[in-house]
């Protein structure tokens, strides 16, 4: 840890600025927040020169990218209800831009705007009265405009950020997708809309676990501010209230919606997918068992042996996913696809992940 200004921050390693190219410094002064509210903040080289030298990007190039940030952050002034909000939004945003290996609020207000700035920029992203409803609203209607087209496809998934501690809301030990085992994280539910146009993120939310809404923790409820009105869904749930909010604001249009096994797994959430109005492609575990074909119920032949049967049985019987793969008449007809060209032997290195 090093000290400045009398308040403690972290102390960055040398070796990832020598990764990235860049000084191992931060910019000579901090940013007052007069200077910090346009463009200069954004175009401020706290990059090393030769960086933008081998990647071929001119100073021109700065400039304008800069211009277009403040901009698109400007688009979103009417969510923030006071100037100072919007001024710590850009220096928020340039902070995550950075070379800044924690890009948490303390390092990020010590680098642009120094340590008088640390607990301001903290209240901001915290409990600073700035509506986040507005703020998505306006978001998704710049997505709507760059990407809605009639052959969108809308994605689920739900991901996981591992933690070390346990005071985030809804930290717990659970399934991580990132690591692929049991681990402390936290873990959303997020909704993307794929297009012709291009693809982005629509909407997302926190999953919390059931055991965070039991007695032991409502201290921690309490201390992470989730509101009292807040009760327990499963991931599937959130997941069918995300995609009923989306189909209602017509901004988004498309027929098909894709998801893995975590969600496919789980035959209401497919047919709620359907009650939408939506087709759906998903991933099932292996053993699901599928028809083929509309059946027909009848009752087994009686054996001769124990109580004649009762229960109707629909035949044909229904086949597990492998299995009705090998009778669907379409199996085995060449792609209208092209191939996929084979990778070339470093793509599979480990060193190349």
């Amino acid at each position: 840890m090093s000290s400045r200004g009398g308040r403690r921050q972290p102390k960055i390693p040398k070796g990832s600025y020598a990764q990235l190219g860049c000084p191992a410094k931060a910019p000579e002064r901090p940013f007052t927040l007069e200077e910090g509210t346009g463009a200069m903040l954004f175009a401020c080289q706290d990059w090393s020169p030769k960086l933008l030298k081998e990647s071929g990007v001119s100073q021109e190039n700065i400039e304008r990218l800069a211009k277009a940030l403040v901009e698109v952050h400007d688009s979103f002034r009417e969510a923030f209800s006071r100037p100072v909000q919007r001024t710590y939004g850009v220096v928020y945003l340039k902070g995550l831009l950075s070379d800044l290996v924690a890009k948490s609020a303390e390092p990020i207000a010590l680098r642009y705007l120094g340590p008088s700035h640390v607990r301001n920029l903290q209240r901001f992203l915290s409990v600073s009265p700035w509506d986040e409803d507005r703020l998505k609203e306006l978001y998704q209607i710049r997505l709507h405009e760059r990407l809605a087209h009639p052959r969108a496809v809308i994605t689920v998934d739900s991901t996981e950020f591992p933690k070390k501690g346990k005071e985030s809301a809804g930290v717990a030990r659970q399934y991580c997708g990132r690591l692929g085992k049991v681990e402390n994280c936290q873990s959303g539910v997020f909704v993307g809309y794929t297009s012709p146009r291009g693809y982005g993120l629509v909407d997302c939310r926190l999953y919390m676990p059931e055991r965070w809404f039991s007695p032991e923790y409502a201290a921690r409820r309490q201390k992470c501010g989730v509101p009292q009105d807040l009760s327990f869904q499963t991931k599937a749930e959130i997941a069918l209230e995300l995609l009923a909010k989306i189909r209602a604001s017509n901004r988004f249009p498309g027929r098909w919606v894709a998801f893995d096994a975590a969600f496919g797994r789980d035959p209401a959430f497919r047919d709620a997918v359907a009650a939408l109005g939506y087709r759906y492609l998903a991933r099932v575990p292996s053993d699901t068992q599928v028809l083929t074909e509309p059946p027909r119920f009848e009752l087994p032949p009686y054996r001769g042996r124990g109580r004649p049967p009762t229960r109707p049985r629909p035949y044909p019987p229904p086949r597990t996913v492998p299995n009705s793969r090998r009778t669907l008449p379409h199996c085995g007809t060449p792609s209208p696809w092209p191939k996929e060209p084979k990778a070339p032997p470093w793509r599979n290195s480990p060193a190349c992940g």
